[in-house]
């Protein structure tokens, strides 16, 4: 859709003045995010489905290659074609606005030739200091799968949705650049298997995440970020946690001690006594 204010019209002209993607950042994703394979015929000649070598191998399992020293998992086929597929997502700044990338990369590998893939970006999430958000993006299409988009179609304004939100919940490059406030906020270059565009929106909205974050709580943070339902218990026992936290109890499973928190307070039982909430 046409930017309708300002602001989208300025976010469509940042997003033209991203990079593409480096040289490093395409072979991080191939040789991360997908699986290599060797396959090898009933003579024992093994090929590299990623750099095409040959050589004669005995072994099972997992070996590395000879040539490339990538490491492959070795199959016993006569096929010659693997076709994957992954996502995965670029996290940077421009201006003042926190930004994930998602990228779709597919590869085709042929037997005895050298792997050459393709990369499409699918969108990005644009997040201002207030934790607001803005989806530039290719449209999605009708379809039983959920990643199924138009990919000839332009980087538009979109409206958020869940193929989205499950693109960019994938990979995520090592390398991570974040705004002066969410670096301050105590994110230290990990996302830490959590969603990056909700946990940067709680970074910059919620002060109770600010202080997970910098207490290396990162269950509780995890836990926070995962669904409004979870943060609600944030909310709502915000003092039971503190007063844990500071009898230096260290939450390993935020389910199973939201769950025996509220077992405790149907019981009637003080949910500030320390020996109560802090169990061994």
């Amino acid at each position: 859709m046409k930017p309708r204010n300002k602001k989208q019209q300025h976010i469509v002209e940042l997003s033209g003045r991203l990079r593409p993607l480096s040289t490093p950042q395409m072979q991080w994703a191939l040789n991360s995010t997908i699986n290599h394979y060797g396959y090898r015929l009933k003579s024992g000649m093994c090929t590299c489905m990623k750099c095409g070598h040959e050589w004669l191998e005995t072994r099972n399992g997992m070996c590395l290659c000879p040539e490339c020293g990538t490491q492959i998992e070795i199959k016993d086929t006569k096929e010659r074609v693997i076709r994957e597929k992954s996502y995965f997502n670029i996290i940077t700044t421009i201006e003042d606005y926190q930004v994930v990338r998602m990228f779709l990369m597919i590869v085709e590998m042929r037997k005895g030739m050298k792997v050459k893939p393709a990369y499409l970006e699918i969108g990005q999430y644009f997040i201002d200091p207030k934790g607001n958000k803005t989806v530039v993006a290719i449209p999605r299409t009708l379809g039983c799968y959920v990643d199924t988009f138009a990919f000839s179609a332009p980087l538009e304004i979109r409206n958020d949705g869940d193929a989205y939100m499950y693109v960019s919940d994938q990979w995520v490059y090592p390398r991570i650049k974040v705004t002066d406030t969410i670096k301050r906020n105590g994110f230290k270059n990990s996302v830490h298997h959590i969603h990056p565009v909700t946990m940067f929106q709680e970074l910059l909205t919620n002060p109770k995440a600010e202080t997970l974050m910098k207490a290396n709580e990162i269950g509780l943070l995890r836990y926070l970020c995962a669904r409004p339902a979870n943060k609600s218990d944030i909310d709502k026992y915000w003092n039971t946690i503190k007063i844990a936290k500071r009898n230096g109890y260290k939450v390993k499973d935020p389910q199973m001690w939201f769950d025996y928190i509220k077992m405790l307070e149907r019981m009637g039982r003080d949910l500030n006594s320390p020996s109560l909430i802090a169990p061994q």
